[in-house]
């Protein structure tokens, strides 16, 4: 289980993640573990979700898909690894309208560091 980083936990608290979880932030960024699967009510700190339970609350709750995907043909050596795109299903049609950021065209080493970095510029267009 890959926990999101404090930057993208905090900011999706503030964009109302507060689902249950296994792990939470410290105001000082320590992560700490819960006995069980819990809601974060806490004033201080906040939940450090998974990144497929905050990739899954963007698509249920907010009808944004997350996706790394493998860069099938890179430009040079250095482009070998993973993008990631970000959709909106906009109707009951599946269509979709892309957003669209800088980021999305970043080469990332991991599928998990595109899809944190997709999952951080999702929640900013919250």
């Amino acid at each position: 289980m890959k926990i999101v980083s404090h930057k993208v936990a905090k900011l999706a608290r503030e964009k109302g993640f507060n689902e249950k979880v296994f792990a939470h932030f410290g105001d000082d960024g320590l992560l700490g573990w819960t006995s069980g699967k819990l809601n974060y009510p806490h004033n201080t700190g906040c939940a450090a979700p998974s990144l497929y339970s905050l990739q899954n609350w963007l698509l249920t709750q907010h009808n944004i898909w997350v996706e790394p995907i493998l860069n099938f043909v890179p430009d040079t050596i250095d482009d070998y690894g993973y993008r990631v795109c970000i959709y909106s299903l906009v109707d009951q049609w599946n269509k979709v309208k892309w957003i669209t950021n800088k980021e999305c065209s970043k080469i990332f080493k991991t599928p998990w560091e595109a899809l944190e970095n997709g999952i951080y510029i999702a929640l900013l267009t919250l």
